[in-house]
């Protein structure tokens, strides 16, 4: 779930990087959304291997756009969003 606050922050973010890197990132944000919707987790390699680019750098975009990595039961590094926990409600 993205929230108006993400956006935002998102928005900052953006207007400091290059056009170059502003497009890599928005793209890795999009597929990052839409696999973490179907498989509910984000792997690295998979969004690496559809833009032609490293693992890390999709590591180190993930953590920037606010994901967090966990270990799955299969040893691999995964990526889910990081639950706002200031300010939710039920």
């Amino acid at each position: 779930m993205v929230h108006d606050s993400d956006n935002v922050a998102y928005g900052i973010l953006i207007e400091s990087l290059s056009r170059e890197q502003e497009d890599l990132l928005t793209q890795i944000r999009a597929m990052a959304l839409m696999e973490f919707r179907i498989n509910g987790s984000v792997e690295p390699p998979k969004i690496a291997r559809k833009l032609h680019i490293s693992s890390d750098h999709v590591g180190s975009a993930l953590l920037t756009l606010g994901y967090e990595a966990y270990e799955g039961t299969d040893g691999r590094i995964r990526f889910r969003q990081a639950i706002c926990k200031e300010g939710a409600t039920a």
